[in-house]
């Protein structure tokens, strides 16, 4: 469609845009045109010739690049306001900027220029709008009528009305500044019936009426009597069919009072809104707020993050049929072709495929589903993706076709005129019979002739296209095994030497380093810089020292390449840096004429910079520099990675140290736990020995005095059979508790010396567990049968238990009889029930019985030296403690004991199934 047109950026030529983020547009009176980017200044552009320059630097050089709002005065002068550098005048002759010394204006970001029709200029910025009268420099900031204070709120848009009545859109309603008043009123959404739809106010337009549009976050409205004191607002939005849609901010009127945006049109004599999107060959990505200006041949002009969109209003007819499916763009072999090729569309034999994008002419419905057929080689008819309509055909073989596409709504019951292209795939030359004769015979009579001379011709572009491709195969070797190097080395130092080693065989690299950021010092830190094989001494380089080239490619994000140091150094730093840095050599460094420096960047977050150098001059070109950029990427990750693995390593030997000093602590505890278990257990023999140890004394003693009263009597010859009678059986019943007490001490001191069991308390042997079992149960043969208790014995799964079968006896012993000794008084089913299980390194015996159980709090306490709960039954408390010790210290094994009152108790071990290979481990 010619009614639009597109202004972008390109590396084709440089008549087009010199940055595709375009944030303002102006039209200056001599009809030049000034383009505010993001990233580089302001563009100057002759509607004829394309751009002429790039205005994006002070007089000292000082980059000045984000402009968001440009202005224009009668007297020629011009503004422009910026995001970083406030606002600034635009020489445009001299091709530079100026600050100037302002009062009364706020540092920040300049949003909208307007100059009034008494040539004063409003500037509006994120804190209000401020008025500079002709000729002043003092900004007058405007005051609010309602309570005095000053408007702090962010402006969005600014108009003059045929009234000169200035309003001022913003994130908190409208304002007005009357001709006639020096304060503003403020109108809101809550302060009005018929108000605002939002208070954030997005862009204004006024019409030929003097009727003022405007568009909200969540509306589109219509202002009326703006000369009065209180205007009338009505919200338009149900009266158009916008939906959920939004008409855009950027609003411009043509003649036939229609509303423009870059993304849309508002009929506001039919009430039609139509979107403006790809199907009219529009695509400016997002359209930026306050990036728009109508110029005065009628034309339009909206600004993107793609660029600039030029509009026709003149040219476009709003009534569209939305009934026609239409052919917008052919493409042959990946290439643009015009559409009027389709009248007779015939594939040449080298034309291998061919792609069409189809469109519907409609614009309200966006549900639309898209489907073709290609006759005969494809019957079926197939989905195209409703999101890119394209049609792509290849390797069609020679004939004729009929391609169909078909579209219709989803929630619609319109209908869509299908699309019929015929066309023929033409064969090729060599599929024809004659034409390979023709060849052959061809080529045997001229081949002789022209042999001699092609061959040299030949082989120099063989040679040529032999040196480039294995220049670039080399390229791509060295890069494959950077990034092959990259995910092995995790070493920094090592890592660095690698990187270099490999950039040194794709670039003349006199002078290689890498600047690390370090936040704290505000510094790059170059601890690894080589010149000629030959190691720098680590230095730092200041962000804050002007001349340094790495420290510009870090704050700007931007790579730096540089021919001929001496003349090209002043584009970047007025004057040169000449700091020295020393070798390890101490030889003294070789300037440099040729380097790039490249930053590196990893997830957001600025790492550092990478330079090359070389001696000569003109030793870099842009495709080294495309080079070098892909390598920091993976320079970037490398060092990212490599700084981490360094992190881990030194997290690896702190946690390493705490486990150490852990262990000691641990063994310091058990050594303590071990020396309160000794304490406890000698107070335990000293009470349980000291019994029968006194028993014996007192016996002893009494039989003494009986003694002594004998001598008496026989030296005073009054000795007679009855005394001598009482005599004996006085002494027999001291030698009695003598002899059961003594017995009893020499019993107890066994049991203390079972309890301090050593690991060489036997030899292992070969052990049938069932058998052994049943032989240990032999040996209570008449308890069980005088308590009348069952014995049940279940082995899960066979298998070999190499262990020490007189402590394991023994401990089944303990536990056998600990279970008749306590558990079946007052119970009727008395079941004592072996369970055994093997698994590759354990034998698992579960002893239970269904006795009276064990109470919670004793449970803690059971193996325990001298605890007992049957000690007037003559109970020592020591069976499960030695029971316990065999277990851990000889056999090498655990044992659990679990119970529930009423239910009954369960004996749990777990023995290795070979006890010589855990000692000889231990051993080792």
């Amino acid at each position: 469609m010619n009614n639009f047109a597109m202004l972008r950026y390109t590396l084709l030529h440089d008549k087009g845009l010199s940055y595709a983020n375009v944030r303002t547009i102006f039209e200056l009176e001599n009809g030049t045109i000034l383009v505010g980017t993001t990233g580089n200044g302001v563009d100057v552009i002759e509607p004829k010739n394309g751009r002429l320059k790039t205005i994006n630097s002070d007089l000292s050089g000082k980059k000045i690049s984000n402009v968001v709002s440009l202005a224009e005065q009668k007297d020629g002068t011009l503004w422009a306001g910026t995001t970083s550098s406030g606002l600034v005048k635009i020489h445009l002759k001299e091709g530079h900027f100026s600050q100037l010394e302002l009062t009364g204006l706020e540092k920040g970001a300049i949003l909208r220029l307007l100059v009034l029709n008494d040539q004063s200029l409003a500037v509006g910025t994120a804190k209000g709008v401020c008025i500079i009268k002709r000729g002043s420099r003092h900004c007058e900031s405007l005051i609010k009528k309602l309570d005095g204070k000053k408007m702090n709120d962010t402006v969005t848009s600014m108009i003059q009305d045929n009234a000169n009545s200035l309003w001022i859109g913003s994130h908190n309603g409208l304002y007005r500044k009357r001709a006639d008043q020096t304060v503003l009123d403020h109108f809101q959404t809550d302060n009005l019936s018929q108000g605002l739809s939002h208070n954030y106010v997005l862009g204004m337009v006024v019409d030929q009426a003097n009727n003022m549009w405007l568009t909200t976050s969540t509306g589109f409205d219509k202002v009326t009597d703006l000369e009065q004191i209180q205007p009338i607002f009505n919200q338009m939005k149900g009266e158009f069919p916008i939906g959920k849609q939004s008409p855009g901010a950027n609003m411009l009127i043509d003649k036939d009072q229609r509303i423009w945006s870059a993304t849309s049109i508002i009929d506001l004599s039919t009430k039609q809104f139509r979107l403006l999107n790809n199907g009219y060959g529009v695509d400016i990505g997002v359209a930026w707020l306050g990036s728009y200006t109508k110029l005065r041949s009628g034309l339009m002009v909206f600004g993107g993050t793609k660029g600039v969109l030029i509009v026709d209003p003149n040219k476009f007819p709003f009534s569209i049929t939305p009934s026609k499916l239409n052919t917008v763009r052919l493409k042959v072999n990946g290439e643009s072709a015009p559409l009027s090729r389709l009248n007779n569309l015939i594939l040449k034999p080298e034309e291998a495929s061919f792609n069409i994008q189809i469109a519907v002419n409609e614009l309200l419905h966006k549900s639309i589903v898209y489907e073709y057929q290609l006759l005969p080689d494809q019957p079926q008819w197939r989905l195209i993706d409703a999101d890119a309509p394209y049609v792509q055909l290849s390797k069609l073989s020679p004939q004729d076709y009929t391609l169909t596409t078909r579209a219709y709504y989803k929630n619609n019951t319109a209908q869509i005129s299908p699309s019929v292209l015929s066309f023929t795939v033409q064969p090729t030359l060599i599929q024809t019979l004659w034409f390979r004769l023709l060849i052959v015979g061809i080529s045997l009579i001229i081949l002789g002739l022209i042999f001699r001379w092609r061959i040299g011709i030949v082989k120099a572009k063989a040679i040529k296209l032999e040196e480039l491709v294995s220049q670039r195969t080399r390229e791509i070797q060295v890069i494959n095994q950077i990034g092959q190097q990259f995910t092995l080395q995790l070493l920094l130092d090592e890592l660095l030497n690698d990187i270099y080693a490999q950039i040194n065989e794709i670039f003349q690299a006199d002078r290689f380093g890498i600047g690390i950021i370090n936040n704290d010092k505000n510094c790059l830190e170059f601890n690894y810089a080589v010149e000629r094989g030959v190691r720098y001494v680590a230095y730092e380089r200041s962000m804050e020292e002007p001349g340094q080239l790495a420290v510009y490619a870090v704050e700007h994000n931007q790579s730096v390449l540089i021919n001929d140091y001496d003349t090209q150094f002043h584009h970047y730093y007025p004057e040169q840096d000449n700091a020295n840095h020393q070798l390890h050599s101490g030889s003294k460094e070789i300037k440099a004429l040729s380097m790039m420096y490249v930053p590196m960047q990893h997830n957001g977050k600025m790492l550092g910079v990478i330079s090359i150098q070389s001696v000569k001059p003109n030793s870099y070109h842009a495709h080294d520099l495309t080079l070098l950029e892909s390598l920091a990427s993976y320079v970037t990750i490398a060092l990212s990675n490599a700084q981490s693995h360094q992190h881990l390593l030194e997290m690896h030997q702190t946690l390493q140290n705490n486990i150490e000093e852990l262990k000691h602590t641990q063994e310091q505890l058990i050594m303590h736990e071990k020396m309160a278990q000794l304490g406890q257990l000698v107070a335990g023999i000293a009470h349980e020995v000291n019994t029968p140890i006194g028993i014996t004394i007192t016996a002893s003693s009494i039989l003494q005095d009986y003694t002594h009263q004998l001598q008496k009597h026989f030296s005073a010859n009054t000795l007679s059979r009855s005394i001598f009678n009482q005599y004996f059986e006085r002494a027999d019943q001291s030698l009695i508790l003598i002899k059961t007490n003594a017995e009893r001490a020499a019993e107890l001191v066994q049991r203390f010396k079972q309890i301090a069991v050593e690991n060489s308390f036997e030899i292992a042997e070969s052990i049938n567990i069932e058998e052994f079992i049943y032989d240990i149960i032999k040996s209570h043969t008449s308890t069980i049968a005088a308590k009348k208790v069952q014995v049940d014995i279940n082995i899960v799964n066979k298998g070999k238990l190499i262990s020490c079968p007189n402590a394991l006896s023994q401990v089944l012993f303990c536990i056998i009889n600990n279970s008749l000794t306590h558990a079946f008084n007052d119970v009727s089913n008395k079941v004592i029930h072996f369970k055994i299980e093997f698994t590759q390194t354990q034998c698992l015996i579960d002893i239970a019985d269904s006795g009276v159980g064990i109470a919670a709090d004793a449970i803690d306490k059971i193996f325990d030296p001298f605890y007992t709960t049957n000690r007037s039954q003559g109970g020592t408390g020591l069976g499960l403690s030695i029971a316990f010790n065999l277990i851990h210290q000889v056999l090498q094994g655990t044992i659990e004991c679990e119970s529930e009152i009423g239910v009954g108790t369960t004996f749990s071990l777990c023995l290795p199934i070979n006890i010589r290979h855990n000692l000889e481990h231990e051993g080792q």
